[in-house]
């Protein structure tokens, strides 16, 4: 906070527990915030440790798509997680 106003406020691959902290330091310094998403981590998570979504995934889930919704920018490192994020 005491760096001074940024350009833009970059986040690679964020993990959930930070969502809120870029997001309002982002809205509290009126700075664009740009997102990267390098792979689909919930879904190896479903994939790998269960066959169906719980309510914890769930709501996992609906964080990571509220991220990327507010984020000014959002890139993707892949045409596929390109495509899931279209989706």
């Amino acid at each position: 906070m005491r760096a001074g106003k940024a350009d833009c406020l970059f986040v690679e691959s964020p993990p959930l527990s930070a969502v809120g902290a870029w997001f309002f330091y982002s809205r509290l310094r009126n700075v664009p915030s740009s997102s990267t998403s390098q792979t689909c981590g919930l879904d190896a998570v479903r994939d790998t440790l269960t066959s169906q979504e719980g309510v914890a995934l769930k709501c996992a889930r609906a964080l990571e798509l509220w991220s990327y919704r507010k984020a000014d920018y959002v890139c993707a490192v892949t045409e596929g997680i390109l495509s899931e994020l279209q989706k």
